[in-house]
């Protein structure tokens, strides 16, 4: 999506600073492919130097936390602590965040007296904070189960397993895709408009090596996909389709549509605009 043509008189552009008496933090680095201002962008390959536009989302691996070697049913409650975690991700960032996922073998040995064999999951969120989700398979016998966490994961510290009959069940831990969530740990911020780049009217203004500033905290204009309120929280498009780029926003219509967008962490709309308008988007990191 690309603003349309704009004159001397005009207020905001895309990607412009929002002046005002809340904090700001500016970051510059270089792009390391094309990219476009008024967009989220992730940190890239180096990220003391680069950021790039936000990359396809990678796809469901149902044992990127830990594979079934390391997880099982035990006649035992049990803890699985992150340094045996051996899937692709293992203990390290979910980038981006996103639900994880419990998939137990068909086997009678995970059911349980009381009915459910319960796998709480322990990690962080997008913000940082500690959170705790539950994943829970009913009694179901030789039946293989899958479930979801209802919160997404920056990480995974440990995941504790309830008593089950026995040791005969084997299962996977990995990633969904049912919640994203954007990580200012990850996702620095907005890419500024820059006079220079004027007329402002290619989709993607920057090119590779360019000088690029972050808004890392402050306010920005921004074109929204939808009509958003002030105070709305603030979605982000990961998958790019025609000429939407991975990076735009919108405001709550993103939450029904996680194939679509993720929720960006520490962000709000401090106005409201119709569609393909402008709002004023704050950030704090």
């Amino acid at each position: 999506m690309v603003q349309a043509a704009v004159n001397a008189a005009a207020v905001l552009r895309e990607g412009q600073i929002v002046r005002g008496p809340w904090l700001e933090k500016i970051i510059s680095r270089a792009a390391e492919a094309a990219l476009g201002a008024g967009k989220l962008v992730k940190f890239g390959t180096d990220p003391a130097y680069q950021v790039q536009e936000l990359p396809a989302l990678p796809v469901a691996d149902v044992d990127a936390i830990a594979t079934a070697a390391v997880v099982a049913s035990a006649a035992v409650a049990q803890t699985v602590a992150a340094t045996a975690f051996d899937g692709a991700i293992g203990r390290d960032r979910i980038t981006p965040c996103r639900t994880i996922s419990v998939n137990f073998s068909a086997s009678a040995d995970w059911d349980t007296i009381s009915g459910e064999c319960r796998v709480d999951i322990y990690g962080h969120d997008a913000s940082g904070a500690e959170i705790k989700d539950t994943v829970a398979r009913p009694n179901s016998g030789a039946v293989a189960y899958a479930a979801s966490t209802r919160s997404a994961f920056a990480d995974v510290d440990r995941v504790d397993i309830q008593a089950s009959n026995g040791a005969g069940g084997t299962a996977t831990i990995g990633v969904s895709n049912d919640k994203i969530e954007f990580s200012p740990a990850d996702y620095p911020g907005v890419a500024l408009y820059e006079m220079i780049k004027e007329p402002g009217t290619a989709a993607r203004e920057f090119v590779q090596y360019d000088d690029v500033s972050v808004l890392q905290s402050g306010v920005v204009a921004v074109v929204v996909e939808h009509p958003v309120s002030s105070g709305d929280p603030v979605y982000v498009r990961h998958t790019a389709a025609g000429a939407n780029l991975a990076g735009q926003f919108t405001g709550s219509d993103g939450a029904d549509t996680p194939t679509t967008y993720g929720r960006l962490a520490g962000a709000r709309f401090r106005s409201a605009a119709a569609a393909d308008g402008l709002a004023q988007l704050e950030l704090v990191s």
